[in-house]
């Protein structure tokens, strides 16, 4: 375990920066996280059966999750809750998992192919952030 620093507070400009940064990274940052991740032998019902059970455990999400995803859609944050960001992002996942597609749905939100893509990203690495805090706190998983 590394011993972490406490970090000064950023200023909003940093925060800004720092968010924008992020976000053009992020596609990168999946694609290295996918390589190191071990390939599947289950069954596609199963998968299914397993990514539901990862969306059930995201119940709410940090406030930077909830910035970024505004940023990626162009929306204020002070709109918006974290609880009902969730609520997008997991209804977002259910719709993917299904087997609807980003063109699909970008079609009927009146949004780009890209925000629900950004934002599908957003929702799996929020589901992760989840299943690692689950994990932390000695619950057993089931599959996990």
């Amino acid at each position: 375990m590394e011993n972490k620093k406490p970090q000064k507070p950023m200023s909003i400009e940093q925060a800004g920066n720092f968010l924008k940064e992020k976000n053009e990274t992020m596609a990168d940052d999946s694609k290295r996280a996918a390589k190191d991740a071990p390939i599947s032998f289950a069954s596609p019902e199963d998968r299914v059966k397993y990514l539901i059970y990862g969306i059930s455990l995201l119940e709410d999400i940090t406030e930077g999750t909830k910035v970024s995803w505004c940023m990626i859609n162009n929306k204020a944050p002070a709109l918006y809750t974290t609880k009902g960001v969730c609520d997008m992002l997991r209804k977002l996942l259910v719709l993917r998992i299904n087997g609807y597609s980003a063109k699909q749905i970008a079609y009927h939100l009146h949004t780009t192919e890209i925000c629900i893509d950004q934002s599908e990203r957003l929702g799996i690495t929020a589901i992760a952030e989840a299943i690692r805090k689950k994990r932390g706190t000695e619950i057993p998983l089931i599959g996990g």
